[in-house]
This record gives C-alpha cells, sequence and structure tokens, in this order.
C-alpha cells in the first residue's frame, strides 16, 4: 500500500483541501481575504469564477433535488500564488469554503 500525502504535488499543483474562512469587502461578492489558520491572506485579483451543480457520485435513484450540490469556484491571485477554492452551497453545511489547491507558487 502506498502511502500518499495531503500535499502531494500534482500536475496541476500542489493539493490542500482544506477547509477555510473568506473575509468579504460586501456580501454577495467574491472573497477578499482568505482565513487559513492564523494566517490572513489578502487576494490581489480574482483570475477567474465559475459554477457547478450536480449529484456527485450518488446513485441515479438516489438522487434528490436536497441533495444537489452547488459549486462556486474561484481562482484567485494572492501575494503567496495563484490559489484555486469553492463555496459550497449544497450542503447542510452553509458557507463552507474549501482551498483546492495551489495553482502556482509566487515567484
Amino acid at each position: 500500500m502506498v502511502a500518499v500525502s495531503a500535499r502531494a504535488p500534482t500536475p496541476d499543483g500542489e493539493f490542500l483541501g482544506v477547509e477555510v474562512r473568506v473575509g468579504f469587502a460586501r456580501k454577495p461578492g467574491a472573497p477578499q481575504t482568505i482565513v487559513w489558520g492564523a494566517r490572513t491572506i489578502p487576494i490581489t485579483r480574482v483570475v477567474s469564477t465559475w459554477v457547478e451543480t450536480g449529484s456527485g457520485t450518488l446513485a441515479r435513484h438516489a438522487r434528490r433535488w436536497w441533495l444537489r450540490r452547488r459549486r462556486t469556484y474561484y481562482v484567485v491571485e494572492t501575494p503567496q500564488g495563484v490559489f484555486e477554492l469553492y463555496h459550497d452551497r449544497g450542503e447542510r453545511r452553509r458557507d463552507r469554503w474549501v482551498l483546492v489547491r495551489r495553482v502556482e507558487a509566487a515567484p
């Protein structure tokens, strides 16, 4: 059995998969800061955003409208690099933000 690190580099960047908090200038709107543990990382620019919806891996007969996921993805530029994160609004817990990966490290 091969152990895989949660922060293993991938062809598309470094996988993080950690839950974070975000700060806003105003809601609704794009996030302005990422709060990751004790660090607050300012977002200098939103590079792109998109929405994904669906039932994930549930079997067709088990799909219910209240189980449908709705995620808004953001690719953001920060002084520490470029990151991908998403806001998951389809789960029972509201306002769940996940820092998916570091796309590119800061120069």
